[in-house]
Protein backbone atom coordinates (compact mmCIF):
# COMPACT_ATOMS: atom_id res chain seq x y z
CA UNK A 1 0.00 0.00 0.00
CA UNK A 2 1.25 3.51 -0.72
CA UNK A 3 1.37 6.44 1.73
CA UNK A 4 -2.03 7.75 0.63
CA UNK A 5 -3.53 4.27 0.89
CA UNK A 6 -2.09 3.84 4.40
CA UNK A 7 -3.39 7.25 5.42
CA UNK A 8 -6.85 6.40 4.11
CA UNK A 9 -6.88 2.99 5.80
CA UNK A 10 -5.81 4.58 9.11
CA UNK A 11 -8.50 7.23 8.73
CA UNK A 12 -11.25 4.67 8.11
CA UNK A 13 -10.05 2.37 10.92
CA UNK A 14 -10.25 5.31 13.32
CA UNK A 15 -13.62 6.39 11.94
CA UNK A 16 -15.07 2.90 12.39
CA UNK A 17 -13.94 2.67 16.02
CA UNK A 18 -15.22 6.17 16.83
CA UNK A 19 -18.58 5.50 15.19
CA UNK A 20 -19.14 2.22 17.01
CA UNK A 21 -18.38 3.73 20.42
CA UNK A 22 -20.26 7.01 19.90
CA UNK A 23 -23.35 5.43 18.34
CA UNK A 24 -23.58 2.97 21.23
CA UNK A 25 -23.69 5.84 23.73
CA UNK A 26 -25.96 8.11 21.70
CA UNK A 27 -28.38 5.33 20.74
CA UNK A 28 -28.77 4.27 24.37
CA UNK A 29 -29.52 7.89 25.33
CA UNK A 30 -32.04 8.17 22.50
CA UNK A 31 -33.82 5.00 23.62
CA UNK A 32 -34.54 6.78 26.89
CA UNK A 33 -36.50 9.35 24.87
CA UNK A 34 -38.49 6.73 22.97
CA UNK A 35 -39.36 4.46 25.91
CA UNK A 36 -42.60 2.64 25.15
CA UNK A 37 -42.65 3.65 21.48
CA UNK A 38 -42.27 1.21 18.60
CA UNK A 39 -39.01 1.80 16.72
CA UNK A 40 -39.22 0.99 13.01
CA UNK A 41 -36.15 2.62 11.45
CA UNK A 42 -32.57 3.63 12.25
CA UNK A 43 -30.38 5.53 9.82
CA UNK A 44 -26.94 7.06 9.70
CA UNK A 45 -27.11 10.22 7.61
CA UNK A 46 -24.21 12.07 6.03
CA UNK A 47 -23.89 14.95 3.59
CA UNK A 48 -22.48 15.02 0.06
CA UNK A 49 -19.15 16.45 1.28
CA UNK A 50 -18.85 13.72 3.93
CA UNK A 51 -18.28 16.42 6.57
CA UNK A 52 -21.00 15.42 9.01
CA UNK A 53 -22.98 12.49 10.26
CA UNK A 54 -26.05 12.05 12.43
CA UNK A 55 -28.08 9.18 13.83
CA UNK A 56 -31.81 9.25 13.12
CA UNK A 57 -34.51 7.08 14.69
CA UNK A 58 -38.19 6.90 13.94
CA UNK A 59 -41.05 5.32 15.80
CA UNK A 60 -44.63 4.63 14.80
CA UNK A 61 -45.75 7.10 17.46
CA UNK A 62 -43.45 9.92 16.31
CA UNK A 63 -44.62 9.34 12.74
CA UNK A 64 -48.27 9.69 13.80
CA UNK A 65 -47.44 12.92 15.65
CA UNK A 66 -45.73 14.28 12.53
CA UNK A 67 -48.69 13.30 10.30
CA UNK A 68 -51.13 14.91 12.75
CA UNK A 69 -49.06 18.10 12.70
CA UNK A 70 -49.15 18.21 8.91
CA UNK A 71 -52.89 17.42 8.83
CA UNK A 72 -53.61 20.53 10.90
CA UNK A 73 -52.62 22.55 7.81
CA UNK A 74 -53.68 20.30 4.92
CA UNK A 75 -54.72 16.82 3.90
CA UNK A 76 -51.81 14.36 3.97
CA UNK A 77 -51.62 12.05 0.96
CA UNK A 78 -50.32 8.49 1.07
CA UNK A 79 -47.28 9.69 -0.86
CA UNK A 80 -46.61 12.31 1.81
CA UNK A 81 -47.06 9.72 4.57
CA UNK A 82 -44.41 7.54 2.89
CA UNK A 83 -42.12 10.53 2.61
CA UNK A 84 -42.55 11.30 6.33
CA UNK A 85 -42.03 7.63 7.25
CA UNK A 86 -38.81 7.15 5.29
CA UNK A 87 -37.04 10.53 5.25
CA UNK A 88 -34.66 10.81 8.23
CA UNK A 89 -34.82 14.63 8.22
CA UNK A 90 -38.55 14.28 9.03
CA UNK A 91 -38.13 11.76 11.83
CA UNK A 92 -38.98 12.29 15.46
CA UNK A 93 -35.56 11.61 16.95
CA UNK A 94 -31.90 12.16 16.21
CA UNK A 95 -28.73 12.61 18.22
CA UNK A 96 -29.28 16.39 18.43
CA UNK A 97 -32.18 15.62 20.81
CA UNK A 98 -29.82 14.43 23.52
CA UNK A 99 -27.54 16.59 25.63
CA UNK A 100 -23.84 16.02 25.02
CA UNK A 101 -24.24 13.81 21.97
CA UNK A 102 -20.92 12.26 21.00
CA UNK A 103 -21.58 12.11 17.25
CA UNK A 104 -20.49 15.73 16.65
CA UNK A 105 -17.01 14.52 17.60
CA UNK A 106 -17.15 12.17 14.62
CA UNK A 107 -18.31 15.02 12.40
CA UNK A 108 -15.20 16.91 13.52
CA UNK A 109 -13.05 13.97 12.43
CA UNK A 110 -14.79 14.03 9.04
CA UNK A 111 -14.30 17.78 8.60
CA UNK A 112 -10.60 17.41 9.47
CA UNK A 113 -10.03 14.47 7.09
CA UNK A 114 -7.37 16.31 5.03
CA UNK A 115 -7.84 14.08 2.04
CA UNK A 116 -9.61 14.43 -1.25
CA UNK A 117 -13.04 12.88 -1.56
CA UNK A 118 -12.54 10.48 -4.45
CA UNK A 119 -14.74 7.63 -5.59
CA UNK A 120 -12.45 5.32 -3.60
CA UNK A 121 -12.95 7.46 -0.48
CA UNK A 122 -16.72 7.49 -1.00
CA UNK A 123 -16.86 3.73 -1.48
CA UNK A 124 -14.78 3.08 1.64
CA UNK A 125 -16.88 5.57 3.63
CA UNK A 126 -20.13 3.74 2.87
CA UNK A 127 -18.51 0.39 3.54
CA UNK A 128 -17.47 1.61 6.99
CA UNK A 129 -20.96 2.95 7.77
CA UNK A 130 -22.53 -0.33 6.70
CA UNK A 131 -20.00 -2.33 8.72
CA UNK A 132 -20.68 -0.18 11.79
CA UNK A 133 -24.46 -0.61 11.49
CA UNK A 134 -24.11 -4.35 10.93
CA UNK A 135 -21.75 -4.72 13.91
CA UNK A 136 -24.08 -2.78 16.21
CA UNK A 137 -27.08 -4.77 15.00
CA UNK A 138 -25.29 -8.09 15.52
CA UNK A 139 -24.23 -6.93 18.99
CA UNK A 140 -27.93 -6.45 19.82
CA UNK A 141 -27.78 -2.68 20.26
CA UNK A 142 -30.91 -2.03 18.19
CA UNK A 143 -32.99 -4.63 20.01
CA UNK A 144 -32.06 -4.07 23.65
CA UNK A 145 -34.71 -2.49 25.87
CA UNK A 146 -36.88 -1.23 23.03
CA UNK A 147 -40.10 -2.21 21.35
CA UNK A 148 -39.43 -2.83 17.68
CA UNK A 149 -41.61 -3.74 14.76
CA UNK A 150 -39.70 -4.96 11.74
CA UNK A 151 -36.68 -2.72 12.15
CA UNK A 152 -35.21 -1.22 8.99
CA UNK A 153 -31.59 -0.05 8.95
CA UNK A 154 -30.11 2.12 6.21
CA UNK A 155 -27.58 4.79 5.34
CA UNK A 156 -28.76 8.09 3.87
CA UNK A 157 -27.29 11.25 2.41
CA UNK A 158 -29.01 14.61 2.80
CA UNK A 159 -29.88 16.88 -0.12
CA UNK A 160 -28.29 14.64 -2.72
CA UNK A 161 -29.74 13.09 -5.88
CA UNK A 162 -28.03 9.80 -5.00
CA UNK A 163 -29.98 9.39 -1.74
CA UNK A 164 -32.43 6.78 -3.03
CA UNK A 165 -29.65 4.64 -4.51
CA UNK A 166 -27.53 4.87 -1.35
CA UNK A 167 -30.50 4.08 0.89
CA UNK A 168 -31.55 1.10 -1.22
CA UNK A 169 -28.03 -0.31 -1.54
CA UNK A 170 -27.39 -0.06 2.19
CA UNK A 171 -30.82 -1.47 3.07
CA UNK A 172 -30.07 -4.49 0.87
CA UNK A 173 -26.87 -5.12 2.81
CA UNK A 174 -28.19 -4.38 6.31
CA UNK A 175 -31.62 -6.05 6.37
CA UNK A 176 -33.32 -9.34 5.72
CA UNK A 177 -34.65 -9.91 2.22
CA UNK A 178 -38.23 -9.42 3.46
CA UNK A 179 -37.46 -6.06 5.09
CA UNK A 180 -35.41 -4.95 2.08
CA UNK A 181 -38.17 -5.82 -0.42
CA UNK A 182 -40.70 -3.77 1.56
CA UNK A 183 -38.24 -0.90 1.89
CA UNK A 184 -37.47 -0.55 -1.82
CA UNK A 185 -41.23 -0.22 -2.50
CA UNK A 186 -41.61 2.56 0.07
CA UNK A 187 -42.49 5.29 -2.41
CA UNK A 188 -44.69 3.26 -4.77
Amino acid sequence: MDIIGDKMKDFFDRLEKELISTIRVDFNKLTELIKGECLYAVSLVTDSCFDSIYLGLSTEESLLRKIDKYQEKREVSEKMKSYLRWTPAEWGYDNSDIPNSLLPKVSNILRDKKMEVTSEFESMFYEVLEKVMRTLYQDGLFSNNIISSQLTLFISISDDDRALEIENDSARILNSLDVYEKFIKRFE
